[in-house]
Parts: structure tokens; sequence; C-alpha cells
């Protein structure tokens, strides 16, 4: 069982576009840059100056009226989000992906969803990165096998990148994890609420002012953590915070930490009244779970590829977490010794790592076919109903249309988990289906994904999900005796069209599926 493959045209490009802009909603803060263009020549390309480097805070505000009405983007929208004085923070990051693309797709046109670290290594392939035997730094050449960790605040990306002979790029590997700086953030919150007690520290927490700027202090210290450094970091305590914890506990914070038991006697102590001096075994401490985590998966994604006959050259890292040199050194100790492989594998740090993202996102708008292959994280398939046969379909799934026994939800495979997948790759199924009484019934054309590579029938104990559905009504005069028609699964940069097509009229019902790798 599987789908036909073919080939379709999607280059439809328009030559006179003047600009192209790039934007990077991260999970913490946002980038951008756009480049302005003549015909085919680029004239300027705008970049943000290193203060304005990933400053703007990934957030919108919005009225609470029926509208929705538009108040402020970024850092503007934090501000007034502070003096409203409000306690709870949005949530729901898919929802967010979608809010933009609908808004944005309101006004322009041109929208494209790009993959971050499938745009990190645009911008990263040309660079001299590559180590050689001779120490030498250079581009990558035909035929190499990198792998790309772009550490963000929300996630890290990991996927491993084969250089085809005519430059481009193949997804060979892929994978993300819910580690980033926001996991490190949360272990010195978790920390700070021990210290003071969950009421004070919640309590505190409702003044969003001063919480986010105490957050803002604490990221600085984060992104300066040094390797083989055994100076304190230094915070400074909100005097808020500190009453607070008088009020309630009726002791001085400076005092309780001194009498304290716990672990942070020895890791913490303060200064003149609210300045908390954190010693590297604390500090470092909030960093190694996170770290950890992404060694592992790193070393993981690794091995993969070893099994799958590729040798990884080297790691690259990127995103703004990368740029910390304790998180560079953790990573690059670890892959440097030769951990549990027996190659021993260069960890570099991508130039401009925060900004390769946004940079990336540019030349994949010059240069829309630089990847050229992508490895499918699911099995996808059809929703299909075939003539039940006993002994071999489940019970459960029989059903009769037309006076005919048929076994419904049987999952037509049309990709396969971990395979390659290339633009405008077209994958087809015809059929025909037969209606005499039930000739006015709406029609359903489904799109399924499992992580299973064989999955059998659509449900969930074939760990099956439903993507996107098409629904199809009937003509007025309803359906002809036998329909003869088509499914059509397309891919299309990052995504999917599904497609029904009724092969007597040609006619044709389309959805679109985000974010399909």
């Amino acid at each position: 069982m599987g789908g036909t493959s073919s080939k379709v045209d999607i280059n439809n490009r328009d030559e006179d576009i003047r600009v192209i802009a790039s934007i990077d909603f991260g999970t913490r803060y946002t980038g951008y840059a756009f480049i302005l263009k003549d015909g085919k020549e680029t004239k300027y390309i705008y970049r943000p100056n290193h203060s304005e480097t990933k400053s703007e805070r990934t957030c919108i505000l919005l009225r609470d009226n029926d509208n929705a009405e538009f108040v402020a983007f970024g850092n503007n929208a934090m501000d007034i989000f502070d003096r409203k004085n409000l306690s709870e923070k949005p949530t729901g990051s898919d929802l967010f992906k979608m809010f933009i693309r609908k808004v944005a797709e309101k006004r322009y046109h041109k929208i494209k969803i790009v993959l971050e670290p499938e745009a990190a290594s645009m911008y990263i392939r040309n660079k001299p990165l590559h180590f050689t035997e001779r120490m030498h730094i250079e581009p990558f050449r035909p035929g190499q096998c990198y792998i790309l960790v772009d550490i963000g605040a929300g996630t890290s990306d990991i996927c491993a990148h084969k250089v085809t002979e005519d430059g481009n790029l193949i997804e060979i590997l892929s994978a993300g994890i819910h580690e980033g700086g926001e996991q490190i953030n949360k272990s010195f919150f978790n920390a700070l609420e021990e210290l003071f007690s969950a009421e004070v520290f919640n309590e505190f927490k409702k003044d969003n002012m001063r919480f986010h700027k105490l957050e803002k202090d604490f990221e600085e210290i984060k992104h300066k953590l040094k390797p083989n450094d055994n100076n304190d970091d230094v915070l400074l305590l909100d005097e808020k915070l500190l009453k607070l914890f008088a009020k309630t506990t009726g002791g001085q914070f400076e005092m309780c930490l001194k009498q304290s038991t716990s672990k942070f006697k020895t890791e913490l102590r303060i200064h003149d009244s609210n300045w908390l001096y954190m010693n590297k075994t604390f500090v470092c401490g909030l960093f190694d779970p996170t770290i950890n985590t992404i060694i592992t998966h790193i070393q993981e994604q690794t091995c993969r590829a070893t099994k799958a006959g590729y040798r990884i050259s080297c790691i690259l890292l990127s995103g703004g977490l990368s740029e910390s040199k304790y998180v560079f050194s953790r990573i690059e100790n670890h892959f440097s010794r030769g951990s549990n492989t027996n190659d021993v594998i260069p960890v570099i740090q991508a130039p401009n790592a925060r900004n390769a993202v946004v940079d990336g996102a540019l030349l994949m708008g010059l240069h829309p076919n630089g990847i050229i292959g992508r490895v499918s994280p699911y099995t996808y398939g059809f929703y299909s109903v075939v003539p039940f046969q006993e002994g071999e379909h489940p019970e459960d799934l029989k059903d009769v249309h037309e006076g005919v026994t048929q076994c419904k939800a049987v999952f037509y495979k049309l990709i396969e988990r971990n395979k390659i997948v290339r633009p405008r790759d077209c994958f087809e199924r015809r059929s025909s289906t037969d209606y005499i009484e039930s000739k006015h019934q709406t029609r359903i054309t489904s799109l399924w994904r499992s992580f299973r590579k064989d999955p059998k029938y659509c449900t969930q104990d074939d760990e099956c999900e439903l993507v996107a559905s098409i629904e199809i009504r009937p003509p007025a005069e309803g359906w002809p005796p036998k329909l003869y028609h088509i499914q059509r699964l397309v891919v299309i940069d990052n995504e999917f069209v599904v497609e029904f097509e009724n092969e007597t009229t040609g006619q044709k019902y389309k959805t679109r599926v985000d974010y399909a790798f």
C-alpha cells in the first residue's frame, strides 16, 4: 500500500518583489532584518545594531473587546501590560504562530514559514567554518554532513544536514526538545521560591514590572557566565521582595539565610542587605540539567546519523543561548573527548549566532530552493475505505455502504516516517465510490499521521491522529452512480497541500497543512 509520487510545478515567484523581510518570533525575543532589491540585484541589507539585536520581547497586546483590537507589540506591549498590573501570562505557542500568520496574510500575500534550523543552516553553510585534519577552517564541501543545534529560549532544535553537489542542503535527521534558556530561568526562580517560600514569591510575581526587572537582571548574568571563572555572580534583590519576606515571616532574609541548614547556605550570601552573591556551584547548577539534556539529544542524533551511514564532520551551535561561553564550553568538552563514540567531533559556534535565523531566512527568500529535501517526522496517509475481509480486518471497523460490507478507517500510506521528502513531491490515491441511495451524502477527505512506520488503521491503537480534513458537499443533483476521484498530498516547502479532485468534473477542493516538518 502506498501513494504514487510525482512532481508539480510550484515556481510562481514574482521577479518584481522589492523587499524581503525576515522575522524570528522566538519564545522570549523577536529578531528581524530586511533586504531592499532593485530587480534581481540586492541593493541594501538592513540588520539591527548590537543594541537592538533580539531586544524586542515576543508578545502582542490586544484590547479586550469584540474585535480584539491591536494595541502594541514587543517591549511597548510588555510595558503597557505591566502597567495594567496583570498577573497571568499568555500561553499556547501554536495558536500564537497561527495568529501571526493569519494576520500577516491579510495584508501581505507573500508569506513563507521557514524552519529555524534550516534558516540558520542557510546562513552558515557557505561560511568558513569546517575544521579539516590540518586544522584549517574552510566552507563545507559537497557530501559533508553536520549537525546544527539551534539553542533558543524555549526550545532547542537539533538537525543533521548533508551538502549536495550543487551546494544545496538535504535534511537527514531532525529533532526538537523543550529545553533552552527559559528552563534555566525556571530553575533560578524555583530556587528563589524555595528561599523565600511559595507564598512570598508568588505574591511578589504579581507585581509584573518588578518581576520582569528581576528576570532581565538574571538574563544578563546568564549570558555572561564563563567556564573556569570562580568569581561570584551578583544580583540586586528587589526591595519589595525582601519586605514581603519580613512581613510574612517576621524575620530578615539575610539572617534567615545565614541560619539556614539548606544547601543554599554555602552557595549564597547577602551583602549590604540586598545584594545576593551566588557562587559558581549554584549558578552552574542552574545551567547543567538543561545542558545535559541538550548534550544527550545531540549524542542521540549523532548515533542515529552514524547508524544510517552518515559521518558527522562537526557540530554547529546557533541561537542566543549558544553565545554563552559556559554552554559552548560544556558541549565542546563533551564531544571533543570523543564521548561515547569513536570519533572526536569539533564543536563550532556560528558567527552572529543570535541572528543566524533571521539572516538565513533572508537568504531563503532570495534563494527559495536551497533546502531540497527534508526528513519526515511522521508517517502520513489518507483515511480510506476498502472491502471488508473476514478474519483480516477488525470487526469494530466493519461498515456497510450501498449494501457492500466495508472496512473503514484504513490507513493509506503516502509518506513513511524518516524518509526524505522533497518540495514539489506529489502523492496520489485514485479510487472510485458507488452512489445510489446515498448520492446526497457529504464526503470527507482526511489526512492522518502516526509515529509508527507502518500504521494499519486511522485509530488511537495505531497512534494515529487527524491532521487535516476537507468536507465535500455533493452537487444539487447528487453524486453520479460511480464517482471517480483523486486524493493528493503535495509538498510545498515545509508545508502540505491536501487536495480532493472530482475526476469527472475536474472540480478541486484544497486545504493547507502548516508545520508539516
